[in-house]
């Protein structure tokens, strides 16, 4: 069985950081809400979409 090197190649694409801020801002969100915050306060600050 032969040991592979890791390839540690840093990528440079949209989606890692339109993926990052996303998780950024589900965070934020949750906290507001955990804190006893409504989601009405939040409206100016995200853009929120209506479900299907």
């Amino acid at each position: 069985m032969e040991v592979k090197e890791k390839i540690n190649k840093t990528l440079n694409s949209k989606g890692a950081a339109i993926f990052k801020k996303m998780l950024e801002d589900k965070n934020a969100i949750s906290k507001h809400l955990q804190n006893g915050g409504k989601l009405s306060e939040l409206k100016d600050k995200y853009k929120f979409v209506k479900p299907i």
